[in-house]
């Protein structure tokens, strides 16, 4: 009701229908702007002369808020989004095209400060859209955009979790936030969230070899087939799989293990449960990684053994060392990731995405240098030091070592 007035089924079908025309134009003017974006002056002159102005689209918004109730989504039922939450969107889009667009008129001046009240005035509608939507997936998709852009990796971090990501879309949406994580130095939480990828792929394995035999016990050929084929096509190539493995090689050292939580921690980038409360050690290399203390050898030889199944961290270094006859061209590697889920970037593309010919030379650069790493703490953990100035004579072990590295 509005102002004790009951609005007839056909007055809300109307109003439905012209808020659609709204967005639909404004669509219309950004995807005309796009087309300059190479031009920013340019671009910004079509803007203001055809779309409506920040203003004027935080006015629809909050109108279509009072006029257009969403449905109030029961127990177990249907997520409703809001009509109007689209308008947020392009909103956004608007804001963060301003931003670049300051950014770029004062980057001789190396003065970035200009940029930060057009983020911050996005984010913040985009907040207050997502408390009266909160069902509307984009709109945090778009708000975790944005605050990796103002270093705000512990808000994405939050927002991300909200989205309640899991399983199969683990693969697919989880490079929203993982670069996020490195920039803003949650070392920790990038391992977590890496792990749980490599995790998902090692299940999905065992689960496709047991329902494909099912599927030839029961006489479904095709099936069987189409789950090997999807498994050796596009699970185990996984970009994705490829990047989080040196992802957690990279970012062991710098691991926190009281942050992981009193049941969990990581083994060779893969989770796995423990009884006991972790200790609250706060120190470089506290659990994982190389950091030139005395565990380093350990550490090294269980690498050398986790680097031969597939869906551990350390199997990135057999990955390089496989690839280093090729170039990165021709890298086989699937690319899983869902790119749609950014569809309402029209002016402004989020550029912390990497490429997946970047993603692939990072994770093979980072296999190579582990590999060293491994084999140079191995080699010095079996060299005898000189006596005397003499030459240390070769041994059974250190020839079959140095043989074998």
């Amino acid at each position: 009701s509005e102002g004790g007035d009951i609005i007839s089924p056909d007055e809300v079908r109307e109003r439905r229908k012209k808020i659609r025309t709204f967005i639909f134009a404004v669509q219309v003017v950004y995807g005309i702007a796009a087309v300059e974006l190479d031009n920013n002056s340019t671009c910004l002159q079509l803007l203001q002369t055809y779309a409506p102005s920040i203003s004027e689209m935080v006015t629809e918004w909050r109108t279509s808020l009072s006029f257009l109730p969403g449905v109030a989504p029961n127990d177990g039922g249907q997520k409703e989004v809001l009509p109007g939450d689209e308008i947020i969107l392009l909103t956004s889009q608007y804001l963060q095209f301003q931003a670049k667009t300051t950014t770029t008129v004062q980057q001789s001046s190396n003065n970035n400060s200009a940029t930060s009240p057009f983020l911050l005035q996005a984010v913040s509608l985009l907040e207050e859209a997502i408390d009266q939507s909160p069902y509307n997936p984009h709109l945090k998709i778009a708000a975790i955009g944005i605050y990796s852009q103002l270093h705000a990796a512990h808000r994405a971090l939050t927002i991300y979790q909200d989205l309640g990501v899991k399983q199969i879309q683990l693969d697919s949406c989880s490079y929203l936030i993982l670069p996020t994580l490195i920039q803003g130095g949650l070392y920790t939480s990038a391992i977590k969230l890496s792990s749980s990828i490599l995790r998902l792929h090692g299940e999905t394995s065992k689960q496709v070899k047991d329902y494909a035999t099912k599927s030839l016990r029961n006489g479904l050929l095709f099936k069987a087939k189409e789950m090997a084929t999807f498994q050796r096509e596009k699970m185990r190539p996984s970009l994705q799989l490829l990047h989080s493995k040196g992802l957690v090689m990279d970012a062991a050292a710098l691991m926190i293990p009281s942050d992981l939580g009193s049941d969990i921690i990581v083994s060779s980038g893969v989770m796995k449960q423990k009884g006991k409360s972790l200790p609250p050690v706060v120190r470089l290399g506290a659990e994982k990684g190389f950091c030139g203390s005395d565990e380093d050898l350990a550490r090294a030889e269980q690498i050398a053994i986790d680097a031969e199944r597939h869906f551990n961290a350390p199997a990135i270094i057999h990955a390089a060392a496989q690839s280093s006859a090729i170039s990165v061209d021709d890298f086989v590697s699937s690319d899983n990731r869902d790119m749609t889920v950014n569809y309402f970037e029209i002016l402004h593309h989020n550029s912390h995405y990497l490429t997946q010919k970047e993603m692939v030379t990072e994770s093979l650069r980072r296999g190579h240098m582990h590999g060293l790493l491994t084999r140079a703490v191995m080699a010095t953990g079996a060299a005898n030091a000189p006596k005397k100035g003499k030459i240390p004579k070769p041994t059974e072990e250190t020839t079959y070592r140095c043989q074998s590295l």
